[in-house]
C-alpha cells in the first residue's frame, strides 16, 4: 500500500503515513492504477481520476459523449450558418433591374423594384398583387393601356397597400428605363421619358385631346405638375425638369421651339 501524498510504502494496516503523517484509509481499498487509498464508496480515484465502480466508468463515458454531442452540434450549427449564406447568395434578386414579360412576378424576388416601360398595345393590362392566392382580393390596383405606351413605378407600397407581386399580360416586354435612350421626333399617345426620348421645347397637338407634364410614374395625382384639354395647334412646353410627358386622346404632338 502507498501513501497518498508521499507515496511511501505503508503497512496496509496502518492509520497514518510513518513518513509524512497523512492519516490513511481503516478500509485499505486503493485505486488499480496508481495504488494511491482511496474511500470504498468513492467513484473515481482522487489521485488519477481512474473510475473504481461501474457508475464511476459510465460517468466518465457520458462526459466523454457530452463533449462529442457539444463539439457536433457546434459543427452543425456552423454548417448550417454556411450553407444558409451560399443558398442564400445563389438564390438572391437581381443584382439591377432586367427586363419581364407577361406573367405574375414577385416584386423583391423576380423583379427589382424601379420604374419599368412596355410596348403596350390595346390588350395591354397589369396590377398590383398583395398576395398569390388567384382570387380578385388579391388585386390592388389596375392598370391598362388601350393605346400608346405605359410607364410604371413598381414599389412594394402602392396608394396604401403592402404589394408584393406585379401581373402583366397583352404588354410586351417592360424594360428599365435607364436601358431606354430612344430619342423621337414626334409624341403620339402613351407616356414618354423626357430627355431619354422627348427633348424639351415646345409642342403642339394636331387634334383637340389631354396631356399632362409628370414628374414620376406611380400613376397619383401628385405626379402631375401640369395638364389639361389642349386645343389643336395651342402650345404645351415641356422642361428639361419634367420626368414624363403623358399624351390621351392625341394623334401627334410635334416640336415646334
Amino acid at each position: 500500500m502507498a501513501c497518498p501524498n508521499c507515496r511511501s510504502a505503508v503497512s496496509e494496516r496502518a492509520s497514518f503515513c510513518i513518513r509524512c503523517g497523512t492519516p490513511l484509509s481503516k478500509q485499505g481499498r486503493t485505486c488499480p492504477n496508481c495504488r494511491s487509498a482511496v474511500s470504498e464508496r468513492a467513484s473515481f480515484c482522487t489521485r488519477c481520476g481512474t473510475p473504481l465502480s461501474k457508475r464511476g466508468s459510465n460517468a466518465k463515458k457520458i462526459l466523454k459523449w457530452v463533449g462529442i454531442g457539444v463539439g457536433g452540434i457546434l459543427g452543425l450549427c456552423l454548417a448550417i450558418v454556411i450553407v444558409a449564406a451560399i443558398t442564400t447568395d445563389s438564390t438572391s434578386s437581381p443584382a439591377t433591374p432586367e427586363p419581364f414579360g407577361d406573367g405574375l412576378w414577385k416584386i423583391g424576388e423576380e423583379i427589382i423594384p424601379g420604374t419599368y416601360a412596355a410596348p403596350g398595345g390595346r390588350n395591354c393590362l397589369w396590377h398590383f398583387a398583395t398576395g398569390f392566392s388567384g382570387t380578385i382580393n388579391d388585386i390592388a390596383r389596375v392598370g391598362s393601356s388601350s393605346s400608346g405606351r405605359p410607364i410604371v413605378t413598381i414599389e412594394t407600397e402602392d396608394r396604401g397597400f403592402h404589394v408584393v407581386g406585379f401581373q402583366t399580360f397583352g404588354c410586351g416586354e417592360w424594360r428599365p428605363i435607364a436601358d431606354i435612350n430612344n430619342p423621337v421626333t414626334f409624341i403620339t399617345e402613351g407616356v414618354w421619358l423626357v430627355g431619354k426620348e422627348i427633348t424639351p421645347g415646345v409642342y403642339q397637338s394636331s387634334e383637340n385631346c389631354f396631356w399632362s407634364r409628370l414628374s414620376g410614374f406611380k400613376d397619383e395625382s401628385t405626379d402631375v405638375i401640369a395638364g389639361g384639354l389642349a386645343t389643336a395647334g395651342s402650345p404645351v412646353v415641356i422642361e428639361p425638369t419634367d420626368a414624363g410627358f403623358r399624351s390621351f386622346g392625341c394623334e401627334v404632338w410635334t416640336r415646334v421651339e
